[in-house]
């Protein structure tokens, strides 16, 4: 029973994976259950057995992706580190990650309404960062808003925006865009309100 659980975990694993990869390629409307199935190299009728339809297996997969990413940047977040250490390793992993998590990100902006996948997630990731910026504020290196609607719109803005700007990097650009990108992320933050003597390497 227990051998039989974990080839069902890993089969869904792989599924998972194989989605991953067939939706940032074709978008959603052009994906087939049979190209997942084929980079998951299983059969087509043993998806169903997992998902009951493409819809929820986009869902899933979209699901899986950013719960990766939010539960990583909040543990990062929360190490035991200076505050400028943390940032950086924030930074670079997130942009390293979206490398990674880039074909989904593709094929959720492909499908503008399918955007609603994002809000709780991208929502989850923003009050992290929230919750490193007001650290920052009170050490006196950081420089936000203190109205919480306006300092959650803010962050809100450059987190989807850096998430929407990979979306549209062309797949041949993927490695120097997204570390271009990291460095001007670093950057920039600090030529911007957010930062008042923060330097980062």
């Amino acid at each position: 029973m227990h051998m039989a659980r974990k080839l069902d975990i890993d089969k869904r694993k792989r599924i998972l994976e194989g989605a991953f990869m067939a939706f940032g390629k074709y978008g959603y409307r052009n994906t087939s259950i049979k190209d997942i199935a084929k980079m998951a190299s299983i059969a087509p009728g043993s998806v169903y057995t997992y998902f009951s339809d493409k819809e929820e297996l986009f869902r899933c997969t979209v699901d899986e992706g950013l719960n990766m990413f939010n539960m990583e940047v909040k543990r990062i977040i929360q190490l035991p580190e200076s505050f400028e250490i943390r940032l950086i390793k924030v930074i670079d992993f997130g942009y390293d990650l979206l490398k990674t998590v880039y074909p989904i990100f593709r094929g959720m902006f492909e499908e503008a309404n399918r955007l609603d996948l994002f809000r709780k997630n991208v929502a989850n990731l923003c009050h992290s960062f929230e919750e490193l910026f007001m650290e920052g504020k009170k050490q006196g290196i950081v420089d936000i808003p203190d109205d919480k609607e306006l300092r959650t719109f803010f962050v809100q803005v450059i987190i989807s925006g850096i998430l929407f700007s990979t979306s549209i990097i062309p797949p041949d650009m993927l490695d120097k865009s997204i570390e271009e990108m990291k460095q001007k992320t670093k950057k920039g933050l600090i030529q911007t309100i957010l930062f008042k003597k923060l330097v980062l390497t």
